[in-house]
């Protein structure tokens, strides 16, 4: 297979990041430099792409966002006081802390649609990919 025009390369190489999937993946990263602003204390790789994108813009409205908390194992989920069918388990879950307003910080994080879980405790946030609810 020859290539012979430049945008045959250009698409190949969004393809390639597009099925690629995962930030990890040397050719995404040429792409998308990761966001030092966001810095992870737990798993990176299991928070789904779309809870990135919101850390990510959470961290250029807020200031640095500081992850604490994605993947749970039951035993460590049940010690937190996490819910028995939480996103955590299954990565789809982030905890985090960023200072600013809780109130601008919750309005901003309702404003995605990819967030649906959400909860606010005092420059500590919960998001996940669940169903729009709060507690």
């Amino acid at each position: 297979m020859f290539i012979k025009h430049a945008s045959q390369i250009v698409t190949l190489t969004f393809v390639a990041i597009f099925v690629a999937g995962c930030a990890r993946t040397p050719i995404v990263n040429l792409f998308l430099a990761p966001n030092k602003d966001v810095v992870y204390h737990d798993e990176k790789a299991c928070v789904p792409r779309k809870l990135k994108r919101v850390l990510n813009h959470t961290s250029r409205k807020f200031g640095t966002v500081s992850v604490t908390s994605t993947k749970r194992h039951p035993f460590e989920n049940r010690s937190k006081g996490g819910a028995r069918n939480s996103y955590h388990l299954n990565c789809q879950a982030v905890d985090f802390a960023v200072t600013g307003n809780q109130r601008k910080v919750i309005k901003f994080l309702k404003s995605y649609d990819a967030v649906g879980g959400y909860k606010g405790y005092s420059r500590h946030y919960h998001i996940d990919t669940g169903p729009r609810r709060t507690w």
